[in-house]
C-alpha cells in the first residue's frame, strides 16, 4: 500500500481490514483525479491522498465506489449517498446553453430546468426540496449568485458527438441527452476548459421569452443547484467568436 494514502479506521473496516486494503492498493500509482475539486494528484508524491468510499444506496440495492481525494480537499471517510441524478427525474427535462463571463469557473453551463417550482430555502431553511436534494447529497452546491464557482462532482461525464450533448453517470446510464448548442463561444469555452457546468433549476420555463430572467430569479431565490463535470471526447472546435445568445432545446430533440 502506498505510504502516501490516508485511510480512516472506518474506511479500513469497510474495505475488510489492513490486509484487504494492502491488496487493493498494492499496485496503485501515478495520477488520479480528485473527487472533490477535479484537479489532478499523484499517488506516491510528497502530497498525501485521502481514500474516500462512496456507498450508493438505491432502495434495497447498494454499490460501493472507492476513490481518491487531495488530503487538503477531503479527509478519508465513508459517504453514503443516493444515486446521482436519477434518469427518470431529469432525462425528459428541457435544457439550455448558458455562457457565463470568461472569469467564472466553468464558463460554459448546461441549464436543466422544470417549470414547476418547489419549496425554497427562503420558504424552509431546512429544506432544499426533493427535486434538488439528491444533487446536494452528491456535491452539487446551492447557488446564490450567477457567477458562483461550481464545485467538481465526480461520476458524471458530458459527451458531445454527432451534434448532441449527453450526460452519463459512472455506470453508463444516460442522464440527459439533447442537441449541442450552436454557439461557437459556448462550445469553445467548454472545449478549452474540458469541463462543463450543470445547473439544475426549478420554476423556470426555458421555452418561453424571459428565460434568462427566470433563471436569475431561480438562482438568487434558492431554487438552483450547480456543479462542474468532466467533458470527454472533444469535437473539432472553432476559435471564431460571435455574439452569444441563450439557446434552448428540448431533451431528446433531434
Amino acid at each position: 500500500m502506498p505510504h502516501s494514502l490516508i485511510f480512516a479506521s472506518e474506511v479500513l473496516r469497510e474495505l475488510g481490514g489492513h490486509a484487504a486494503a494492502d491488496a487493493m492498493f498494492a499496485d496503485v500509482s501515478g495520477p488520479f483525479r480528485c473527487i472533490v475539486c477535479g484537479g489532478l494528484g499523484r499517488v506516491g508524491s510528497e502530497n498525501p491522498a485521502s481514500v474516500v468510499v462512496t456507498v450508493v444506496r438505491d432502495g434495497g440495492d447498494q454499490s460501493r465506489d472507492v476513490q481518491l481525494a487531495h488530503a487538503s480537499c477531503s479527509e478519508s471517510k465513508i459517504r453514503v449517498v443516493r444515486p446521482i441524478m436519477s434518469t427518470s427525474r431529469y432525462a425528459a427535462l428541457p435544457g439550455a446553453a448558458w455562457l457565463r463571463p470568461a472569469d467564472t469557473d466553468p464558463a460554459a453551463v448546461l441549464v436543466i430546468a422544470r417549470h414547476m417550482p418547489e419549496l425554497t430555502l427562503a420558504d424552509d431553511p431546512n429544506s432544499t426540496g426533493t427535486f434538488l436534494s439528491r444533487l446536494i447529497d452528491h456535491g452539487f452546491a446551492m447557488l446564490g449568485d450567477p457567477d458562483t464557482p461550481l464545485p467538481h462532482v465526480a461520476g458524471l461525464t458530458a459527451w458531445h458527438t454527432a451534434g448532441r450533448l449527453a450526460i452519463h453517470d459512472r455506470y453508463g446510464e444516460v442522464i440527459w441527452d439533447g442537441r449541442l448548442p450552436s454557439s461557437h463561444a459556448w462550445t469553445y469555452a467548454a472545449l478549452r476548459a474540458r469541463r462543463l457546468g450543470v445547473v439544475v433549476a426549478t420554476g423556470v420555463q426555458l421555452t418561453e421569452p424571459g428565460q434568462a430572467r427566470g433563471l436569475y430569479t431561480a438562482i438568487t431565490s434558492g431554487r438552483a443547484a450547480g456543479a462542474a463535470i468532466r467533458l470527454a471526447e472533444p469535437a473539432t472546435s472553432s476559435s471564431r467568436r460571435r455574439p452569444y445568445q441563450m439557446r434552448s432545446y428540448a431533451a431528446g430533440a433531434a
